[in-house]
C-alpha cells in the first residue's frame, strides 16, 4: 500500500480534479450519537427538540450502518465504511472483508496534495480515527494502528488524548508534538508541510461537563485545526469525532451523553463560523451507529435531563450494546443535497470523493484489488 501510494503520488499530476470540484471537506462524527440522543440535547439546552445548530442545515438524510459481518455494526467497521466506501468485518480498520487494504478519504486526499487532520476527543488510536487513517485487521492492535497512521495516511494533525501513543513515537516519524491547549494556541497558521501530533492530557480528555484543565476541549481543536488547514493553497480534509457520546451511550447515562453532544455542536458552531462567506467546503455531520438503544420522552423543561429509557441488552462487560438502527446524515455546502436521502454508511465516502472530484484517483487507486 505504502509503495503503491507513492506510485500514485508521481503520476497525479497527469489526472487533475473534475472541474467544479470543492476545495474543502470536513466530516463531522458524532460516535454512537442517533436521533434520540440528538433529540434528548436539544430538549436539554433549548426546550425543544430540532434545536442543535446541525439540525437546520438545508439537507438532511438518514444512514444505514450495517456492516460486512453482522446486522450491527461496531465502530471500525462503520468508520471504515464511511472512509473507504467498502463495507467490512466488525473490528477490520482500513481493510475490506478479504483483509486487504483499501485506500481511505485521508490518503486520497493526500495524493490530491491536500493537507488532512483527525481530531477526536478520546486516543487518536480509536476506531474511528483508525477507521479513517490506518490499516489493520483488529481495532485493538494499537501499536499496528498508530504505526499506519504515522506511517500510511500521516495527516497533517493528528490530534486527541495521548493514551496509548508514545509522543517520541510521533517525533521519530516526523512529528512534532503539542501537549496543552497553550501549544496548541501558539502554533503559527502557516502549516505547510508540517505534521503535527496533538497528544494532550496524560491519560484521556475530560468529559464536556467537568473542567478541562489545561487540554484543549475539542471545539477548540476544532477552531484551530481550521486556521492551521485552511493555509493551505490546495485545500484540506478534516474529520471530526466526538468520541465520548458513545461512551456515555454505552454506559447508559444520559446526563454525559448530551454535553459530549453539545461539546461536538460547538465544534459544528466553529465550522459554520468559518464557513461563512465561503462557497468551496462541504460539510457532512453523522453518526457511526446508534448505541444503547435510546428512547426520549417528554420534556421535564430546560436544563433537565428528559423522560427516556435505554433498550438494549447489556454487553458481557455489563455495559449497552450497539443497536442497528439508522441514524442522522445532515449537509451544507456544494455537493450537500447528494445526502438528502437514505443512505448507505459507503455512499459517504463515494459521494465526498465526488464531490472533491477525486473518482478517477480512487480508480486507480483500486483497480488491482
Amino acid at each position: 500500500m505504502r509503495l503503491f501510494t507513492s506510485l500514485v503520488l508521481l503520476c497525479f499530476s497527469q489526472i487533475g480534479l473534475a472541474q467544479g470540484s470543492i476545495k474543502n471537506l470536513i466530516i463531522v462524527v458524532g460516535d454512537g450519537m442517533g436521533y434520540e440522543q440528538v433529540k434528548a440535547t436539544g430538549i436539554y439546552f433549548n426546550g425543544r427538540e430540532g434545536t442543535l445548530n446541525f439540525e437546520s442545515f438545508p439537507h438532511k438524510g438518514d444512514m444505514k450502518t450495517a456492516s460486512a459481518s453482522s446486522p450491527v455494526t461496531d465502530s471500525a467497521a462503520a468508520a471504515t465504511a464511511m472512509a473507504t466506501g467498502v463495507k467490512t468485518i466488525n473490528g477490520y480498520v482500513g481493510r475490506d472483508a478479504q483483509a486487504r487494504d483499501i485506500p481511505n478519504i485521508t490518503e486520497i486526499a493526500k495524493i490530491a496534495g491536500k493537507s488532512t487532520g483527525l481530531l477526536t476527543s478520546v486516543a487518536v488510536s480509536h476506531a474511528t480515527p483508525a477507521g479513517f487513517g490506518a490499516h489493520e485487521d483488529f481495532r485493538e492492535k494499537k501499536n499496528g494502528i498508530v504505526d499506519s497512521l504515522l506511517s500510511d495516511s500521516r495527516p497533517n494533525l493528528l490530534w486527541g488524548a495521548v493514551t496509548e501513543i508514545n509522543p517520541e513515537w510521533c517525533q521519530y516519524k516526523g512529528y512534532s508534538v503539542v501537549r496543552n491547549l497553550s501549544e496548541m494556541e501558539s502554533l503559527p497558521n502557516d502549516l505547510g508541510k508540517k505534521r503535527i501530533a496533538g497528544l494532550f492530557t496524560d491519560t484521556e480528555l475530560a468529559w464536556e461537563f467537568e473542567p478541562q484543565g489545561t487540554a484543549p476541549r475539542l471545539h477548540e481543536m476544532t477552531r484551530k485545526a481550521l486556521q492551521l488547514l485552511s493555509s493551505d493553497p490546495d485545500g484540506f480534509f478534516l474529520m471530526v469525532e466526538g468520541g465520548k457520546i458513545d461512551w456515555a451511550s454505552h454506559s447508559a447515562d444520559l446526563y454525559k451523553t448530551i454535553f459530549e453532544v453539545k461539546g461536538l455542536a460547538q465544534s459544528v458552531d466553529e465550522i459554520l463560523t468559518w464557513m461563512q462567506g465561503r462557497t468551496d467546503t462541504l460539510l457532512i455531520v453523522t453518526a457511526d451507529h446508534e448505541t444503547g438503544g435510546l428512547k426520549v420522552g417528554a420534556s421535564r423543561g430546560t436544563r433537565q435531563v428528559p423522560d427516556h429509557q435505554w433498550t438494549m441488552p447489556k454487553a458481557s462487560d455489563g455495559t449497552l450494546s450497539h443497536s442497528g438502527v439508522n441514524v442522522p446524515v445532515y449537509a451544507i455546502g456544494p455537493g450537500a443535497e447528494a445526502f438528502g436521502r437514505t443512505i448507505d454508511n459507503t455512499e459517504i465516502f463515494h459521494l465526498s470523493i465526488k464531490a472533491m472530484g477525486l473518482e478517477s484517483t480512487y480508480k486507480i487507486l483500486t483497480q488491482n484489488l
